[in-house]
């Protein structure tokens, strides 16, 4: 998109504290999950921010409408998936539990956003958990 586009122009120009205020001004501007999550994303990969992509992730949770939240999974995933590749796993884990809770995920969940966030944890727990967690 143009926000972003210009944030990379930025960056380019050797301007990363603007290129992080058009990417503030984008989700001020078009609060939405989308945008947030771009803007988390540019943070971590780009900027390398790992400090300011958690702090857009919880913002992510906390400005946007609870209805917003919860029609998009991937919100806690994109989350989870940055605190996993940080190495943080307990923090991971906690933001896979708040998402089953808030959710209400199981076996039986329908929709296969919200199937994939939970086969999602289910496999974190596999991979990092201890029995207690798997069930």
């Amino acid at each position: 998109n143009a926000w972003l586009s210009f944030a990379r122009f930025e960056m380019r120009c050797g301007e990363s504290d603007r290129s992080q205020q058009v990417m503030e001004r984008y989700v001020r501007t078009y609060p939405s999950a989308r945008s947030f999550l771009k803007y988390a994303k540019f943070n971590e990969f780009e900027l390398k921010n790992y400090d300011s992509a958690r702090e857009i992730y919880e913002r992510t949770l906390t400005d946007l409408d609870e209805d917003e939240v919860l029609e998009n999974p991937r919100i806690f995933q994109n989350f989870a998936n940055f605190e996993e590749r940080r190495g943080e796993f307990e923090r991971a884990r906690l933001i896979y539990v708040h998402a089953v809770k808030t959710m209400k995920l199981d076996t039986e969940t329908s929709e296969k956003a919200k199937r994939e966030l939970y086969n999602n944890y289910i496999k974190f727990e596999k991979k990092h958990g201890d029995r207690k967690g798997i069930e």
